[in-house]
């Protein structure tokens, strides 16, 4: 079923683009989840990528203020439930060799799923990322200011009409690539 505009929330990853493109906030937000202190992110305006279980994310490229200034390909996943069912709030993945796990791939893509569940939201600590998971769960709840900071640009980004069209659309094109890929299977099935 497809979901009006009105009722997007931080989740889908069209709304969580837009997020992105605020600077401020999205620095906010991903030194909360990576733990690291972030010097500058970028991304590419058509960032919405699909995962897991058709799971819809957005990629970034952070900029770490480390000592060796690493940048790091991130690709970024909220959900509301645990879909590796190992009760954590927050997942991460980075390209690693297989049998020799301390070794891993300068560049590689860093995959970030945040998922949040009644269970992820009474084991972690933090109470930022407590707040952000509370959020996720229950738009209403605004625990911290980083929480607030999120929900107004959420709210501004819902309020911009250009924005609205654009979801729109892109939601027109998906239908019609659905409709297309849909009648070449049935074309490949009637010339069985």
């Amino acid at each position: 079923m497809d979901r009006g505009y009105e009722s997007l929330t931080i989740q889908d990853a069209f709304i969580l683009s837009k997020i992105m493109a605020n600077v401020k906030t999205a620095k906010r937000l991903m030194e909360l989840l990576t733990g690291q202190k972030i010097y500058k992110i970028q991304y590419d305006k058509n960032n919405i990528v699909e995962c897991v279980a058709g799971t819809k994310g957005i990629s970034v490229e952070l900029h770490m203020a480390d000592a060796k200034q690493s940048v790091w390909k991130t690709e970024l996943y909220l959900v509301a439930r645990d879909i590796f069912k190992e009760g954590r709030a927050v997942y991460h993945f980075r390209e690693r060799c297989d049998g020799v796990t301390r070794l891993e791939l300068p560049g590689g893509i860093h995959r970030i799923f945040v998922c949040a569940t009644k269970e992820s939201t009474e084991i972690v600590k933090d109470e930022g990322l407590k707040a952000f998971l509370n959020y996720m769960l229950n738009p209403e709840e605004r625990g911290s200011n980083l929480v607030k900071m999120l929900d107004d640009e959420v709210k501004r980004i819902k309020a911009n009409r250009t924005y609205e069209k654009e979801y729109r659309q892109m939601r027109y094109e998906e239908t019609e690539a659905n409709q297309r890929d849909f009648a070449r299977q049935m074309q490949e099935y009637d010339n069985r």
